[in-house]
């Protein structure tokens, strides 16, 4: 067994600073500053070397919003930019044992936009929605790629691709529509309700080097959940829930990985169902993960 012991020495400085000021009873704005640091994984330093070891990362994080509450509304918008030091990126460099590692990138950033709103239409329907729209950028990223034909890695510089895994737009909304509900002056009775939650993910890169082949599609799922709570029915609360999940049976993906690699000499494709070719002698392997198609589940909550 390798040793794998090592002394690190990590002092971290997060200064935070924030405001916030009452236009009047409704409104206000806020502003948020903060420096944060955060130590590497222990996988990074076990599958590094002392000359490799990955520095901590560091993030700059700045915002800008505002809040509107009234009787039956809520708004709210808050403007982002996390500014990354030193973030740790798989970038298809190996160790001496063929596993990947993760490593610095000087300058990385993501910019954007969130919002978020609330309320009751009616004494029956009620609603709600969020939305982030950002951009997440690496500066500068450095690839390695497998050379099959020779047994080496080749390097391949990339300026302003979009970081792994950060969907430029999210957003998510709901629709509640309560059919009866019933309580006595003390506050006790029973309630039924339906939910109908829609849910959008745009594409998402396997990988830092903005590459569609190597992208996840993107994706909306709709879920439909009802809700009977019973008070002092069965103990002093029951709650039973029932949910169908991705109603429409929609197929998507969620998570994956690739694998980029050159080979002039074979083709894999015949012999690996994973394998595409890109151009050239460029190849990939791709896996995805697929969700599940329409499902359902029940859920029963009893309180004593």
């Amino acid at each position: 067994m390798a040793q794998v012991d090592q002394t690190v020495k990590l002092r971290f400085f997060n200064p935070k600073v924030g405001a916030t000021y009452y236009i009047n009873p409704s409104w206000q704005s806020y502003i948020f500053a903060g420096i944060g640091h955060r130590e590497p994984n222990r996988d990074d330093f076990t599958q590094s070397s002392p000359q490799s070891r990955p520095k901590s990362e560091q993030m700059l994080n700045v915002e800008l919003g505002a809040r509107h509450s009234r009787e039956n509304l809520k708004l709210a918008a808050n403007l982002f930019w996390m500014q990354y030091k030193n973030q740790l990126v798989l970038n298809g460099q190996i160790n001496d044992v063929g596993a990947f590692i993760r490593t610095n990138v000087p300058d990385s950033r993501r910019i954007g936009l969130e919002l978020e709103a609330e309320g009751q239409l009616s004494t029956r329907l009620a609603w709600a929605a969020s939305a982030s729209f950002s951009q997440n950028k690496v500066k500068e990223f450095s690839e390695y790629v497998d050379n099959w034909d020779l047994g080496t890695q080749s390097l391949i510089l990339h300026r302003n691709t979009a970081l792994a895994f950060s969907p430029a737009v999210v957003c998510r909304a709901e629709a509640g529509w309560t059919w009866w509900r019933k309580f006595n002056p003390a506050g006790k009775g029973s309630s039924l309700s339906s939910t109908l939650v829609s849910k959008y993910v745009s594409r998402q890169y396997l990988d830092n080097t903005s590459n569609v082949a190597t992208s996840l599609p993107e994706y909306l799922v709709n879920d439909i959940r009802l809700n009977w709570n019973l008070d002092q029915f069965i103990g002093e609360k029951l709650v039973v829930i029932f949910s169908v999940n991705n109603v429409l049976d929609h197929q998507y993906e969620s998570n994956g990985w690739s694998y980029r690699f050159t080979s002039s000499g074979y083709d894999p494709r015949p012999d690996n169902p994973y394998a595409r070719l890109e151009q050239g002698d460029k190849y990939h392997l791709a896996g995805f993960f697929p969700q599940a198609g329409r499902h359902w589940m029940a859920t029963v909550q009893l309180t004593f």
